[in-house]
């Protein structure tokens, strides 16, 4: 994380410093600074730009974990765990489709007599 100050180039550099330096102070960003962020410089260029966009994106691209479970122990999409969350919805989504055959036909039963015309009395 890294906070950016701005207006570089319209700004007498000692009080950009000077400014920059009460930033840090602990009821600003001192706190945010603690716990690891850095205060970076945007000079209103689009060179200064690229160079903040480059600090945000990772230089190495961190693969995802079904990547990892498909490549390293050579498991099968199912094996994964996005494969066992997946395979547990369907499980979930047949059994349901089962009782709604189940209602669907006792529905059916109960309503026997008046599809043949007949009357419960």
């Amino acid at each position: 994380m890294f906070l950016t100050t701005t207006q570089w180039s319209s700004v007498n550099p000692a009080d950009g410093e000077f400014r920059e330096s009460r930033l840090r102070d602990e009821d600003l960003w001192g706190g945010l600074i603690g716990i690891g962020a850095t205060v970076q410089r945007f000079h209103g260029t689009k060179e200064s730009g690229l160079e903040l966009i480059r600090k945000l994106i990772p230089h190495m691209p961190e693969p995802l974990e079904i990547q990892d479970q498909i490549v390293e122990p050579r498991v099968t999409l199912l094996e994964t765990n996005a494969g066992k969350c997946t395979n547990k919805e369907l499980i979930g989504l047949k059994e349901f489709k089962g009782e709604l055959e189940f209602i669907r036909k006792g529905r059916q039963e109960a309503m026997e007599p008046w599809n043949r015309g007949g009357s419960c009395r």
